[in-house]
């Protein structure tokens, strides 16, 4: 069973999940809310991204990146990468 990348992490009290949809989207959600959805690509490419403030009026950019030749799926959060997905999971 082939299952899509997905991402989910915790960050400053905050749920973050990023995935690639059955639909072929590649969508950022931040505690049950989706912030931001984009298409893949037709050569396999989407980035998303959030502004959220936080505590102390502090904003962190936060991106999803996914490249279905190259990197697979990636979560940045203020520049830095946090976490990092395969795009094609070893079979089971």
């Amino acid at each position: 069973m082939k299952t899509n990348p997905r991402i989910e992490i915790a960050y400053r009290g905050r749920r973050i999940v990023c995935e690639v949809t059955d639909r072929g989207d590649l969508d950022l959600w931040l505690d049950g809310a989706l912030r931001k959805r984009r298409s893949i690509s037709p050569d396999g490419r989407a980035y998303v991204w959030t502004n959220v403030e936080l505590e102390w009026e502090m904003h962190h950019l936060i991106e999803g990146r996914f490249d279905r030749d190259a990197d697979g799926l990636l979560l940045y959060i203020k520049g830095e990468l946090v976490e990092r997905m395969s795009a094609t999971p070893a079979q089971q």
